[in-house]
C-alpha cells in the first residue's frame, strides 16, 4: 500500500496529478472535473466552489479529502453543519461500509 498523508492528497487534488480520465462515483458513474475548487484556508471542507460533471448534470459545492472514506465519521464531520456544502468526498481508499452523509442527512 502506498503511503501519503492528507497534505500530499491535498496537493494532488489542487494541481490535478491524477488520472482525470478514471475518475467515478462509488456507483461507478464516470465524473468530470470541471473545476477543482479553490483552496479553503478556514473551517470546512477542503476545497470551496468546485464543478463537477456526472453523466445527469453539474454540480457546484464543496470537496473534502481524505486517505480513507471512514476518515469523514472519525473527523466527525456528518455532525458538522459546516460541510453540508460537501459535493464529493475524494478519497485514495473507500474502506467504509455505508456511503457519505452529511449533517443534514443527504448522501455524498
Amino acid at each position: 500500500m502506498i503511503s501519503l498523508t492528507e497534505k500530499e492528497i491535498v496537493k494532488i487534488w489542487q494541481y490535478q496529478l491524477l488520472d482525470r480520465d478514471g475518475l467515478v462515483t462509488e456507483d461507478g458513474e464516470p465524473l468530470r472535473i470541471i473545476y477543482p475548487g479553490r483552496l479553503n484556508d478556514d473551517r470546512g471542507a477542503d476545497f470551496r466552489d468546485a464543478i463537477i460533471a456526472t453523466g445527469r448534470r453539474l454540480i457546484k459545492g464543496d470537496i473534502e479529502l481524505h486517505i480513507k472514506s471512514s476518515s469523514w465519521q472519525a473527523h466527525q464531520h456528518h455532525r458538522d453543519v459546516v460541510y453540508n456544502r460537501v459535493i464529493l468526498h475524494v478519497v485514495m481508499w473507500h474502506n467504509s461500509p455505508t456511503a457519505t452523509k452529511l449533517e443534514n442527512g443527504a448522501e455524498v
